[in-house]
């Protein structure tokens, strides 16, 4: 179906289904599709150097612009209310005016990001620079593939096969028609409208295509989305047929160098740069923001000398870090044949993303101390040892069937001596059965006399909320460790 615009507009081109901005000044079009639920729309564009590309939805100031300048696709979001993506409120809300996450670049770098130096070891650099000759791309030659999807409640911005941007979708913006702006020299390919299917609940299915980097296609693996024991799953490939993702290219170079890089800038771009600075030896993807109990792969390995069965996933915020790693429970059995691996995580351990509509995370072996030489002045956890012998073909992670905000009343988890201590305890059922929840807070002062446990029963409906506290009587001054239990599930302060 052909895009809506006006038909006196001289300025747009329609030819071999491509319709152009031929014109010296931006035009705008309309999708020929509203946006609907558990549905996709994509469209391929290709960028002249220093076009702009701007997404409207309509509702308010909503807006995706992405600008090809450089080598880089420059992109931001704004939402409904005209805040920026990289602009968050202070932590603690001790500011009105959000705060810029200036260590997070805003730009998706597809050649990578390398900044030559005769000081690299003679492996790392050979290795570079063969890299480097893969990424060699004419980016304002190419097609990239825009996409808007609303699905499970949530508006989501894809840009190449990467999520840019997750939100809440409001009752009116089903039916809504994106308008799309196009500057001079811009192309556009046709949309096409992609139905997802019903909402799976309690899963997150995760788009691997951009990072997929061999061809192959198991015994038993199905196209597209599909459904296996009980988890949904959706296939991936490039346009050069790539299906898979071999982690064995995991390599932490710059766990090779005498230098100290930064998390966000250094000779790879940084040691955190992310899914955007397309960094060939790091398997890194955005996801949407939840409370996971786990990661579920659909994955072959294979029995090497060079490698292992072993697979850790790192969640980080990008540009600064702070991971904390999950290791799939037993070897992935070495026969070649598809297996479905599970990599459990705790929901408590991703508390510390809450500010964050979308995290990262990166597939990789083994998990060690990283500590920047000579000076040690950076600390963190990055991969090493030998790589995974493991090719993931799909990737979906699990919630927890109950959602958890387990948030002190004081900032800091401080209280002077006239204030009593307490906590506050938001619960979400995102399951479709009712359920009865058995909370256990246990306190214990940092010498161990002093142990105090209250428990309560907290009825919560099927997708519904409910809100409880617990107020600490405790005698002892300084630090006391907190554990709430939900059912089993501990949940630390």
């Amino acid at each position: 179906m052909a895009y809506e615009y006006s038909a006196g507009d001289k300025r747009l081109v329609q030819m071999d289904n491509i319709l152009s901005n031929s014109g010296s000044s931006a035009v705008s079009v309309a999708c020929p599709y509203p946006l609907a639920a558990q549905t996709r729309l994509s469209f391929a564009v290709r960028f002249p150097e220093r076009s702009v590309l701007t997404l409207r939805t309509g509702r308010g100031r909503e807006a995706l612009t992405i600008r090809l300048q450089e080598g880089q696709f420059r992109w931001t979001h704004t939402s409904p209310d005209g805040a920026a993506h990289n602009r968050r409120p202070y932590p603690g809300g001790t500011s009105h005016t959000p705060l810029l996450y200036w260590w997070e670049r805003d730009a998706y770098t597809p050649r990578g990001r390398l900044q030559p130096s005769f000081s690299l070891p003679p492996q790392v650099r050979d290795w570079s620079a063969y890299y480097q000759s893969l990424q060699n791309r004419a980016l304002d030659k190419e097609w990239w593939t825009v996409a808007v999807e609303l699905a499970d409640g949530r508006l989501r911005w894809y840009f190449d096969d990467i999520l840019l941007q997750d939100q809440a979708a409001s009752a009116e913006v089903a039916g809504r028609k994106l308008n799309i702006s196009l500057s001079p020299g811009l192309a556009l390919q046709p949309v096409r409208q992609i139905a997802l299917g019903e909402p799976q609940a309690g899963f997150v299915t995760v788009n691997l295509a951009n990072r997929c980097n061999t061809k192959g296609r198991p015994v038993g693996l199905p196209e597209g989305r599909f459904i296996r024991d009980g988890i949904p799953f959706e296939t991936a490939a490039r346009p050069g047929g790539e299906n898979g993702v071999d982690l064995g290219v995991s390599w932490f170079r710059e766990g090779n160098l005498d230098s100290g890089d930064a998390p966000n800038n250094g000779t790879f771009g940084g040691r955190w740069a992310g899914a955007l600075s397309a960094n060939p030896t790091r398997v890194q993807f955005r996801v949407p923001n939840g409370r996971y109990e786990a990661l579920v792969l659909l994955a072959t390995a294979e029995a090497r000398p060079d490698r292992i069965n072993r697979v850790t996933a790192q969640f980080y915020r990008p540009g600064s870090g702070f991971p904390v790693n999950f290791t799939t429970e037993a070897p992935i059995p070495t026969d070649g044949r598809l297996h479905l691996v599970r990599i459990p995580i705790r929901p408590d351990a991703l508390l510390a993303f809450a500010d964050r509509e979308v995290i990262e995370l990166e597939l990789t072996g083994d998990v060690h101390v990283y500590r920047a030489s000579p000076d040690p002045l950076h600390y963190s956890m990055h991969g090493g040892g030998l790589p995974p012998g493991v090719t993931v073909y799909a990737m979906t992670l699990a919630l927890a069937p109950v959602e958890v905000d387990f948030q002190p009343e004081a900032f800091g988890n401080v209280w002077v001596n006239n204030r009593n201590p307490a906590y506050r305890v938001a619960l979400r059922n995102t399951s479709r059965e009712d359920r009865t929840l058995a909370l256990t807070l246990r306190t214990t002062s940092y010498d161990g006399d002093e142990t105090t446990v209250q428990t309560q029963q907290v009825a919560v409906a099927a997708g519904g909320e409910a809100v409880t506290r617990f107020d600490l009587a405790l005698v002892k001054y300084g630090w006391h460790g907190v554990v709430l239990d939900v059912d089993g599930e501990p949940y630390e302060r």
